[in-house]
């Protein structure tokens, strides 16, 4: 649910940079890949796969905030 408002509020703010692309992509590969690792049960990855997506959301929040500012 972070990501859709994340990705919402860039998609309003009007963010269309190579970071934001980025971002939204890594928070998909490293979804895809928390999920593999918790089936796994490789607990180190798994928690690496939830910090990049949780930090790919706070860029495109604060790739949104800029850009709102400007």
């Amino acid at each position: 649910m972070v990501f859709a408002a994340a990705a919402l509020m860039a998609y309003v703010t009007g963010v269309n940079s190579f970071t934001a692309k980025v971002a939204a992509i890594a928070f998909v590969v490293a979804r895809l890949l928390y999920s593999i690792f918790y089936i796994l049960n490789i607990p180190l990855l798994r928690s690496l796969m939830f910090a990049i997506g949780i930090f790919s959301c706070g860029t495109l929040f604060f790739l949104s905030i800029i850009q709102a500012t400007n």
